[in-house]
């Protein structure tokens, strides 16, 4: 069997031809150790629902953007976030990340490739990754990013329990006797003859 002959559309097999630029090291960034691995609910809801609207190759990209601190800037909002992501270009790309009322997000970006209904480019997915990292590790940002009254007011409390019942939850579990449980049981109530 002869080698296959080169068509004209196999551009993107030489190597030679075409090659990504690579990304611009950023000083101060919001570096993510494992981008795409969200603990809360809002935070894998976020990172769920960047995932839908990209390819597999996109996400991979972003993850990259995400874990080398490419995120520059984050402003988290009531159900707003808004950055800038430095790619391969001079400039780096703002854009903004929106919370929806009814479970969904929509983002937005001044890239050539931009964000549509259905797709989103590698920088709007590297800022979902950030954030879904942000709200996973502070309680404040996640009531802010959500829209919750109380942390737009400031009024986010730590939750105190009294220390009689703390005291009662740390308390050893009694062992429990079940033959003598048992035999008290069938004198109070005999079981069925057979």
């Amino acid at each position: 069997m002869s080698a296959r002959r080169p068509r004209s559309d196999d551009w993107w097999r030489d190597e030679g031809r075409w090659q990504a630029k690579p990304r611009r090291a950023v000083a101060g960034g919001v570096g993510v150790a494992k981008p795409g691995k969200a603990t809360s609910a809002e935070g894998v809801a976020l990172v769920t629902g960047a995932n839908r609207v990209c390819t597999t190759a996109v996400a991979s990209r972003a993850r990259t953007y995400a874990r080398h601190g490419q995120v520059v800037g984050v402003d988290l909002g009531e159900k707003t976030a808004v950055a800038q992501v430095q790619g391969s270009g001079d400039e780096p790309y703002l854009l903004s990340l929106y919370r929806r009322d009814f479970g969904d997000y929509t983002a937005d970006c001044d890239c050539p490739y931009g964000c549509g209904e259905f797709y989103w480019c590698k920088h709007a997915v590297a800022l979902a990754y950030v954030v879904a990292d942000m709200i996973d590790r502070d309680l404040g940002l996640l009531l802010r990013w959500t829209g919750d009254s109380a942390a737009t007011a400031g009024e986010v409390e730590a939750v105190r329990i009294d220390a009689d019942r703390l005291a009662r939850l740390v308390r050893p579990i009694p062992s429990i006797d079940v033959p003598s449980l048992m035999a008290a049981a069938a004198e109070v109530a005999p079981p069925p003859e057979r």
